[in-house]
């Protein structure tokens, strides 16, 4: 009999430990509602931070403004008594993006609206004019329209800013493309001048 009472004791302290140890280590349900209030309040704040580093008190929203611009078709003058307004071609459409996008364009804008000062780049770093570039395309973008125009769109914490620059860049890319036409109007003209000279002499 005392033989078989202590078994029983020590079968008993086994089971009762192995009770304990399944609910301690082998539980989830039982751990996560044993800390829930630990888990609970670490959200809460992880939460809170979140929400503080990510309002506008940390970051500035920024506002969008948009133009559209048609492209007229340049027509031959062979074309012109059967011009009818069409809008331009897929080339003439692809050539004015790429003039909007250009270094001369960019270092336009950054002139006009001291974009140095305004974007906080600090003009002692070497690289301080790609870097104006760099930041002034993230905020610019610049695409083809289903309707066949493009569309100028610009990012900027001063909504006005933003406005102004989108009507700027429309501005700044009709005098580029208005020099190069002058600028292909006098080559023509020295060329046929020449020509014309030695047809005479």
């Amino acid at each position: 009999p005392l033989y078989s009472s202590a078994a029983s004791d020590v079968y008993k302290r086994q089971k009762n430990l192995l009770k304990v140890y399944c609910l301690e280590n082998k539980s989830p349900i039982k751990f996560i509602i044993n800390h829930f209030k630990v888990w609970f309040i670490a959200g809460v704040i992880a939460s809170g931070i979140a929400f503080i580093l990510t309002s506008s008190v940390f970051i500035n929203p920024k506002y969008e403004s948009e133009t559209l611009v048609y492209i007229p078709h340049l027509a031959k003058k062979v074309q012109l008594l059967n011009y009818s307004g069409t809008v331009a071609s897929q080339v003439e459409i692809n050539t004015q993006i790429q003039l909007l996008r250009s270094t001369i364009i960019l270092d336009s804008l950054i002139q006009k609206f001291e974009l140095i000062e305004h974007y906080k780049i600090d003009i002692e770093n070497p690289n301080w004019r790609s870097k104006s570039h760099e930041m002034l395309t993230s905020n610019i973008k610049i695409g083809k329209t289903k309707f066949g125009s493009i569309s100028i769109s610009v990012l900027d914490v001063d909504p006005v800013i933003a406005a102004n620059m989108a009507n700027a860049i429309v501005s700044f890319g009709n005098q580029v493309k208005l020099n190069i036409f002058k600028s292909n109007s006098l080559i023509a003209y020295d060329v046929a001048e020449q020509l014309y000279t030695c047809l005479l002499y």
